[in-house]
């Protein structure tokens, strides 16, 4: 009897599920024989529909456009190299006053004694009557320490006839910049590493400055700024600021950014001087006679000053520190012949100096 109830208990919940409903979400036996009540989803609100950020549009930043005003004073640089590296100065001083406008037409290699490279008696009127300028500012002179030839002639440096021939060259370019109408601006020559040319460019310098002031022009002296306390070339010194700072090149010729800037230095207080940038009143503005120098009139405000050492405070040969004169070489140095065809001591001339 106890194992006919065995089988019965055994048979039983099969027999159940095998005439219980299917229910396919059943989960345990009770689930199958009772089935699984249906579980009503809450009654949750529709989610609010999503809302749309509103795009800011910003207003453009205005750009620097470093534009001139239309009548702004045009200052043309001509001249060589060196004359190249005084526009580039001068363009970083004028590059934010919109009064200003920096023009250059320079010839790197050129001066006054290879006319045949590039001759400016012949172009200074052309470019004038191009550029249309109001004020002119001329450096050259630093590739002429080289023979002049005249036909068959070469007439060599050392030569005093050379000295009247170059003359003659200056005071002829001079009447040219005269001619053009417009005041006008010679900037000297710095000196250079190799000792012979910078011998010979102070003498020109001379000349230049002769010249030039007789013609009507201003000549503008920068040798001090780039000599040391003994007055030899110096590859760095003082700059705008009055820091020590890297003037020149390693070739001992050409500038870095802040001796340009040092030239346009120079340059500045004359120019602002002829141009009246300080001030609209007629009394302060310079009154140029066509046929006499440019008389100058100080800016009632004078700010700053050209950077000055001990040295520089004889550099009018007043005799403060004795003779200023450019010192000479030690000892007499033959020409030495050139690497790449140019005359021993132009500034062109890339060879080493020992």
């Amino acid at each position: 009897m106890k194992n006919i109830l065995r089988i019965a208990i055994l048979i039983l919940p099969v027999s159940i599920l095998a005439f219980a409903p299917s229910n396919a979400d059943a989960r345990n036996l009770f689930d199958i024989i009772f089935g699984r009540k249906q579980q009503t989803q809450p009654d949750y609100p529709p989610p609010p529909p999503p809302v749309k950020k509103k795009r800011i549009i910003k207003a453009p930043v205005p750009q620097k456009t470093n534009q001139k005003a239309p009548d702004a004073k045009r200052i043309l640089v001509l001249g060589d190299f060196v004359g190249n590296a005084v526009a580039d100065g001068l363009n970083q001083f004028y590059a934010e006053n919109p009064k200003v406008v920096i023009l250059a037409s320079t010839n790197l290699s050129s001066g006054l004694v290879n006319e045949s490279h590039y001759n400016w008696l012949d172009n200074i009127g052309k470019l004038v009557t191009k550029e249309k300028p109001d004020i002119i500012v001329m450096a050259l002179g630093a590739n002429d320490n080289q023979p002049i030839k005249t036909g068959e002639k070469t007439i060599n440096v050392e030569d005093k006839e050379w000295s009247d021939n170059y003359r003659q060259r200056i005071v002829s370019l001079s009447g040219a910049l005269k001619g053009t109408g417009k005041p006008f601006f010679w900037l000297g020559n710095p000196s250079f590493k190799d000792p012979q040319l910078s011998q010979t460019i102070s003498s020109l310098n001379r000349l230049y400055k002769q010249q030039m002031e007789a013609a009507g022009g201003h000549f503008v002296d920068v040798w001090e700024g780039f000599i040391d306390e003994q007055g030899k070339f110096a590859l760095s010194g003082y700059d705008v600021n009055g820091k020590t700072v890297r003037l020149r090149a390693n070739d001992g010729i050409n500038f870095t950014s802040a001796g340009k800037k040092k030239l346009a230095f120079y340059l500045e207080k004359p120019l602002e001087n002829l141009i009246s940038l300080n001030g609209d009143n007629e009394g302060d503005k310079v009154k140029v006679d066509p046929n006499g120098p440019v008389i100058s009139i100080l800016p009632r405000d004078v700010d700053r000053v050209a950077p000055i050492g001990f040295y520089d405070m004889a550099g009018q040969n007043n005799g403060l520190l004795g003779d200023t004169e450019t010192p000479k070489p030690d000892k007499a140095e033959d020409h030495w012949k050139p690497k790449n065809g140019k005359e021993a001591g132009r500034a062109d001339n890339f060879s080493s100096v020992q």
